[in-house]
């Protein structure tokens, strides 16, 4: 039995991804105690500043993935040589200004002059981390198919009527499996892509094949059936419901969708996103990376603020715009998390 205190975490200290010093072969059960008070501090430039400053107390428990297929022995769920054994940790931390917001310094689209600086801007603007989440929880692969939840109080997954929505699974449902297993979340998920039909996954996941995108269409130019945010949520219930998870990776169709559900209203009911952002690399024009930082301003009027952005290093390349000096790197697609802070009451 391992066990590991940490006393003290604030903004300006290091994020922990649970469970940060352990083997990233297993699936972990979390359980997260709510804060018990909330204090409302005024910060420097006088706006009234929701606090959190009382313990969190995170019990995580490992739980060996017993699978066989030939999917799992090769994704990284199973520990070297199929070891078996029980840890438990306990972490205990105080949380004290978590909420405050850190002041952009890179370049601003409206402030880019020349094809290079509106690059920077976008590049820059993607990468930036706007907010902290000290405590992580990882669903899923520790790599490609898993993705990050924030889980500091008020945020991570509601214990009673949980909903998370999964747009785009490929050929990897281990996100997906895993909030199933480990928190028994309604989820829904979609991909028009892999050849299966609508159908239900175990007790908890409903499968649909159908596309994300800004307009409802029978047939798209893609080939299968697409529908918005809001018509897929009208047509589950889900209205006035809160999502507790966003999960968008929808191969550049990200930069219709947000516009639209930042249009119809459909963003305010959403406590976090994870979404993969894309552009075409090296051959990605001006008016693209315009309408994209564009979008990602519309997240922040809803209220969204970046706590993780994570570059993906197959998608790397060099700046084409020549600058007159060495060759700059550049990204074509990012992991990008999001909190609503519209949620910190």
């Amino acid at each position: 039995m391992t066990k590991q205190t940490v006393t003290q975490i604030t903004s300006q200290s290091s994020d922990i991804r649970l469970p940060h010093t352990m083997p990233t072969y297993t699936v972990y059960h979390y359980q997260v105690q709510q804060p018990s008070s909330t204090n409302s501090v005024i910060s420097p430039d006088g706006a009234d500043t929701k606090t959190y400053s009382s313990s969190i107390h995170v019990t995580a428990t490992e739980e060996l993935d017993q699978s066989t297929n030939e999917d799992s022995q090769h994704s990284g769920t199973h520990p070297p040589g199929g070891q078996q054994r029980e840890v438990n940790m306990e972490i205990m931390a105080t949380v004290q200004s978590l909420w405050s917001e850190h002041p952009y310094q890179g370049v601003r689209l409206n402030d880019a002059k020349t094809d290079f600086e509106i690059e920077d801007a976008f590049s820059s603007y993607a990468i930036y981390k706007q907010i902290d989440c000290p405590l992580k929880e990882r669903y899923g692969h520790w790599k490609d198919g898993g993705w990050d939840i924030c889980v500091t109080p008020p945020f991570g997954l509601s214990e009673d009527n949980c909903i998370v929505y999964s747009f785009g699974i490929g050929l990897d449902w281990s996100f997906d499996d895993a909030l199933a297993k480990r928190k028994r979340c309604e989820i829904y998920s979609f991909d028009p892509t892999i050849g299966k039909k609508r159908h239900k996954r175990g007790d908890y996941i409903h499968f649909f094949d159908i596309g994300l995108e800004d307009k409802n269409r029978k047939n798209s130019s893609k080939g299968f059936e697409t529908k918005t945010f809001d018509t897929i949520i009208k047509e589950n219930g889900h209205t006035n419901k809160i999502i507790d998870m966003l999960k968008v990776d929808i191969e550049g169709s990200e930069w219709a969708v947000i516009p639209n559900m930042f249009k119809t209203g459909m963003l305010h009911n959403i406590k976090q996103l994870a979404m993969e952002i894309h552009t075409f690399g090296r051959n990605t024009s001006i008016e693209f990376y315009k309408r994209a930082y564009r979008a990602m301003e519309m997240l922040d009027k809803a209220g969204f603020r970046r706590y993780y952005s994570e570059p993906n290093d197959h998608c790397r390349y060099f700046s084409p715009f020549d600058t007159g000096r060495r060759p700059v790197k550049r990204w074509g697609c990012y992991n990008v998390y999001y909190i609503n802070i519209n949620f910190v009451k």
